[in-house]
C-alpha cells in the first residue's frame, strides 16, 4: 500500500501559524498540547473526512481514496494506508495475473509506475474539488498543519 505521503503530494500546501486551536464540541484543544497519539487519531479523524468529501464529490468510482489498517508483513504493528481505488485493482489484478503465471510479480514501485496517466488524473481532481469547495480546502488547511505539528513533535 502506498502511504499517506504519496497520496499528499497533490495536495496543494497552505501556511499555518505557530499557535492553533480546534474548537471541539464545548471544549477548546490546544494542539500544541496533545501528545503525538492525540494528533495520530486528529489527523485519521481529519483524513476521514477529506476522502469522504473528495469521494462524494466525483463520478467516477476508481478514483475514489478509501483508508484501510493493515499488519505488514514480518511486523505486529499494523498500519493505516489511504490509497485510491484504481492503485488497489492494478495490486490485486497483478497478484492475480502472475499466481496463474500470465505475467511476472510487479514490485509495488513498478505498478506505481504503471499508473502514472491514473496518479496524473487524481492530481487534477483533488484540484479541481480543491478549487470549487471552500470546506475541503480548509480541511486540505487543517489536516497538512496537523501533519507539520507531528512531523515537528517526531522530530524532538
Amino acid at each position: 500500500m502506498i502511504k499517506n505521503s504519496c497520496i499528499s503530494i497533490a495536495f496543494v500546501g497552505f501556511l499555518m501559524s505557530s499557535f492553533h486551536v480546534l474548537a471541539a464540541e464545548d471544549a477548546a484543544i490546544v494542539l500544541e498540547d496533545m501528545s503525538r497519539a492525540q494528533l495520530r487519531a486528529e489527523i485519521e479523524k481529519y483524513e476521514n473526512e477529506f476522502y469522504r468529501v473528495f469521494n462524494s464529490s466525483i463520478a467516477d468510482k476508481a478514483y475514489e481514496i478509501h483508508c484501510e489498517r493493515y499488519t505488514p508483513t514480518s511486523s505486529s504493528i499494523s498500519v493505516r494506508a489511504c490509497e485510491p481505488t484504481f492503485v488497489v485493482a492494478a495490486r490485486n489484478e497483478n497478484a492475480n495475473s502472475s499466481q496463474l503465471g500470465l505475467v511476472m510479480p510487479m514490485s509495488p514501485a513498478d505498478i506505481r509506475k504503471s499508473l502514472d496517466v491514473e496518479f496524473a488524473k487524481l492530481t487534477e481532481m483533488l484540484n479541481g474539488v480543491l478549487a470549487e469547495n471552500e470546506y475541503f480546502r480548509a480541511l486540505n488547511a487543517d489536516l497538512s498543519m496537523l501533519r507539520q505539528m507531528l512531523a515537528e513533535k517526531d522530530a524532538q
